[in-house]
């Protein structure tokens, strides 16, 4: 049979097969893609996880570490633009900075990297919210500027070459992450600069100038805290013990307690060495030969060093910068040239005739011009002396020439006394201002009666010129004044030509008292010989402490190679063996300590945690990096150059639940109201001490602190940090700035650092240098009102650390941030 005819015939049941056939097919498949494991998929699914509430919702870990991403790709796209920008000019280097701070990189740990990338979010949000705008244009115009050397089609192709590798990101995509850089920064430093004028005037350069310079003498009475605990006798309710929970469930507990905060955070087991610099350097110091010591205080005293010499203070130019009138007219302008001299009444065109008289002829022997000297100052007011004789010039014709003459000499005295005449002028006018008009009428007639004396007096002129400026602290005008009241035969000598090098007599009625030139401080050997020895000592102490701390670091290296072999073949391979510390601090003479599992607030409460002061804290430093540094247990870090320090376990932080943490809640709780009582006792001790009285006098308690500053540095120099005080414990910013501001015999009171007691402050000196003694060193180590000493410029430093930190932590308030995870 054809075959095309069976089709014909039999397509009714073919129809209905093939139906069947291609259901069965489906359902096979069905069953396959159910029972059949896809190796494409992943096995655990990954949730997303709240990482972050805020004010404006909720971030996920997810959503952070993919912004996180993305910024990683900026900080590559910008290191490649600089790459390019250095092909074409190797000394290229930007201008300035286009994001808020590099994205860190891969090895940082997640907790760390989210956190730096919501602190950009949340900046930028902070941005909007003041209304700063970014446009495509506005970051277009930043790159074209940082990077002016790259045309805007090569940014473009780099952001298409990073953006290839980095998951298909577009030169749009760089530009929308600039446009959040941009915000974020503009943000930061509009909160450094409502906390810290970047242009910082004189004055305030001084107030910084004075916190590490300036000391004070008090007395302090302390109250603890503690002690107000059990005088707290009321009882909060669950709801009130649950609403705080609620507020500082997420949030860490702060240095001062100042806001709750029971998140319970990372902890760490730590071990450390330190070093014993003050007996060690005693010990060293002793050591060092008579001979030695005598030969560096000569040494010193040679070359006029400050620890042995002091100076004589810096005489002022101007009443402006008188010490006392110093803080309040600092910020005016100095004048450079000197004040605008104004002619004086009696002259057409403001020169000076000559003080020497005319010769028959009318004319003048001049002598011949000699270079600015020193004496240029005493020839220019020879000449200003012709001033007083411009009236009887007009007696005679030869009256006239001598005040025609006198307008040459005069001119010609000011170009003698060129160069730096200007300022000295300045300098000294405002030591005799009343130069210029207090010349007595007498003098007028003095030429006439010195003509007339003897012909001699004409060639006074050369010898008066050779004569030493011992004429500047008196108005020369005045010499002739005596002369006119003496008897005829003591005028008659007095008149006589003045021998070669001698001064001009006067009188003592019309000389001004000058005082005595200020003489430098010399501290005796005596004084200094146990400075002189810490100083020779502090070198050797260092490298006593260098070469202990090389071995130890010596010891964590091998024991830390060991352990790690250890746990990665623990069957087959030796456990490390235990470093003997006793061994190495007798070896060394250093001490050896160890602190049980603790937080970074009750770390920072330590010695060793306050090193660095309370805002750059060591446990700060090192809770900072806590996800870095808890993965490499037993590495060493140097603080301070005196302490070594490492880590030997580590707790990762956690939220905890009200059941868990309420008795930290209630502790918090009583604490803030013992505060409060402690804060009322000490304002009512405060209020016994009477005008007259000092706080010892009324409470036996009170401890005398000596001389201390606002802030110092170790003797290692490692930064600025707040100055210890004797009979306290951990003072802050608050006590500091308290006592800096308080009046001489006045009482008030203070927190410390950590809020753990209050003090009673009397202030009985302001002890160490005077204000007036701070204000010549200040002047004299300025140079320029633009160029303040190191030691301001480290405050300043540090006062721009302390107002970015505060500002971030503003913001947080301000949008209610909470890190969840």
């Amino acid at each position: 049979m054809n075959p095309l005819t069976w089709m014909r015939e039999n397509q009714h049941k073919m129809l209905v097969f093939f139906t069947v056939m291609l259901m069965a097919g489906f359902g096979a498949l069905s069953v396959m893609s159910t029972n059949v494991p896809q190796n494409a998929a992943p096995k655990d699914e990954i949730v997303p996880k709240p990482a972050v509430s805020w004010s404006k919702g909720t971030i996920t870990d997810i959503e952070l570490m993919e912004a996180w991403r993305r910024r990683l790709a900026l900080t590559v796209y910008r290191e490649k633009l600089l790459a390019a920008a250095q092909q074409i000019d190797p000394n290229y280097t930007p201008s300035e900075n286009v994001m808020l701070g590099s994205a860190a990189s891969e090895d940082v740990p997640a907790q760390a990297r989210m956190v730096e990338t919501f602190n950009v979010m949340l900046l930028a949000q902070k941005a909007r919210d003041l209304g700063i705008q970014a446009s495509d244009d506005t970051i277009d115009i930043i790159l074209r500027r940082v990077y002016n050397v790259l045309s805007l089609n090569d940014m473009r192709a780099i952001a298409t070459e990073v953006g290839r590798e980095a998951g298909m990101m577009s030169y749009a995509d760089f530009r929308e992450l600039l446009k959040r850089e941009f915000l974020a920064k503009q943000a930061f430093m509009l909160g450094i600069e409502a906390g810290l004028p970047q242009n910082v005037n004189p004055a305030a350069a001084f107030s910084y100038y004075c916190r590490i310079n300036r000391k004070f003498d008090c007395q302090v009475l302390e109250l603890k805290v503690d002690d107000y605990l059990s005088k707290v006798t009321e009882t909060p309710s669950d709801s009130e013990l649950k609403a705080l929970f609620a507020e500082g469930q997420y949030r860490y507990p702060t240095f001062d307690g100042s806001k709750a905060g029971f998140k319970i955070g990372n902890r760490l087991k730590l071990q450390y060495f330190t070093a014993d610099t003050s007996a060690v350097l005693n010990r060293l110091a002793a050591e060092i030969p008579l001979e030695e010591v005598r030969a560096e205080y000569d040494r010193l005293l040679a070359e006029k060093d400050p620890l042995v010499y002091t100076p004589p203070p810096t005489p002022l130019p101007s009443s402006d910068l008188d010490p006392a009138n110093f803080l309040k007219n600092l910020g005016g302008d100095i004048p450079l040239n000197g004040p605008a001299l104004t002619p004086p009444a009696n002259s057409g065109d403001g020169t000076t005739p000559p003080v020497v008289p005319p010769t028959g002829s009318g004319d003048l022997d001049l002598p011949p011009p000699v270079p600015p000297t020193a004496e240029g100052e005493t020839k220019q007011e020879a000449g200003g002396q012709g001033e007083s004789q411009e009236n009887s010039g007009k007696t005679g014709e030869s009256g006239e020439n001598a005040g025609g003459s006198g307008d040459e000499q005069g001119g010609s005295g000011d170009e003698q006394g060129g160069g730096d005449g200007g300022i000295r002028e300045f300098v000294s006018l405002s030591i005799r201002p009343e130069t210029q008009d207090a010349t007595p009428p007498a003098t007028q007639e003095t030429p006439p009666v010195t003509q007339e004396t003897t012909p001699a007096t004409q060639e006074t002129p050369p010898v008066t010129q050779e004569t030493p400026p011992v004429q500047e602290a008196v108005p020369p005008v005045q010499e002739t004044a005596p002369a006119q009241e003496q008897p005829p035969a003591t005028a008659a000598t007095t008149e006589q030509a003045p021998a070669e090098g001698s001064a001009p007599t006067q009188d003592p009625s019309t000389t001004q008292a000058t005082p005595p030139p200020a003489e430098p401080k010399i501290r005796t050997f005596e004084e200094t010989e146990q400075e002189i020895r810490r100083r020779l000592a502090g070198p050797k102490a260092m490298e006593l402490v260098k070469v202990g701390f090389d071995d130890i670091n010596k010891s964590l290296r091998v024991y830390r190679s060991d352990d790690r072999i250890h746990k990665a073949n623990p069957e087959t391979e030796p456990a490390a063996q235990p470093i003997d510390f006793a061994a190495l601090a007798k070896k060394h003479q250093l001490i050896f300590g160890e602190t049980p599992v603790v937080d970074q607030a009750t770390l920072a409460k330590t010695n060793l945690g306050s090193i660095g002061g309370p805002e750059n804290s060591f446990a700060n430093q090192l809770f900072g990096s806590f996800d870095r540094l808890s993965q490499d247990p037993f590495a060493p870090l140097q603080v301070d150059g005196g302490t070594l320090v490492w880590i030997t376990e580590a707790f990762p932080a956690r939220a905890g639940d009200f059941d868990e943490l309420k008795e930290q809640v209630v502790q918090y709780w009583k604490m803030q109201k013992a505060r409060e009582l402690a804060l009322a006792d000490a304002k009512a001790k405060a209020g016994e001490v009477k005008e007259g009285q000092k706080l010892k006098d009324v409470f036996s308690a009170a401890v005398d602190t000596g001389a201390f500053s606002w802030l110092t540095s170790d003797m290692f120099g490692q930064g600025l940090r707040i100055s210890p005080v004797t009979g306290t414990d951990r003072v802050g910013e608050e006590f500091m700035e308290t006592v800096s501001g308080l009046e001489v015999g006045k009482t008030t009171t203070a927190f410390n650092g950590d809020r753990s007691r209050v003090y009673v402050i009397y202030k009985t000196a302001n002890a160490g240098q005077t204000d007036e003694e701070l204000i010549n060193q200040f002047l004299t180590s300025v140079g320029s009102f633009r160029d303040y000493p190191f030691q301001v410029r480290s405050v300043l430093q540090q006062r721009e650390f302390q107002a970015g930190t505060k500002f971030v932590e503003n913001v947080r308030d301000e949008y209610k941030v909470n890190f969840i995870e």
